[in-house]
């Protein structure tokens, strides 16, 4: 959808100056969001791609278990060595 059409939606035109300023600050934040989300999903792959090497048939959900589980582990031993 094309800028044109968005401000050509009635709801837009409607808009006073105040609802469409505060429309933008809505839309900036709803951007900043998802830039974040976006970046904890390729943090994720990152750490993903290292199983997917050796298990390439794993889900992202098995990744996930097992990157918990070996983090559990190294805790587990850093907790006991103190």
């Amino acid at each position: 959808m094309t800028t044109l059409a968005i401000i050509g939606q009635e709801a837009t035109r409607a808009m006073m100056r105040a609802e469409f300023v505060r429309a933008i600050e809505i839309r900036s934040q709803q951007i900043a969001n998802d830039r974040e989300a976006l970046r904890e999903w390729q943090l994720a792959l990152t750490a993903a791609d290292r199983l997917w090497t050796e298990h390439p048939d794993w889900s992202f959900g098995q990744c996930l278990d097992a990157i918990h589980a070996a983090n559990s582990h190294n805790t587990a031993n850093m907790e006991g060595k103190n």
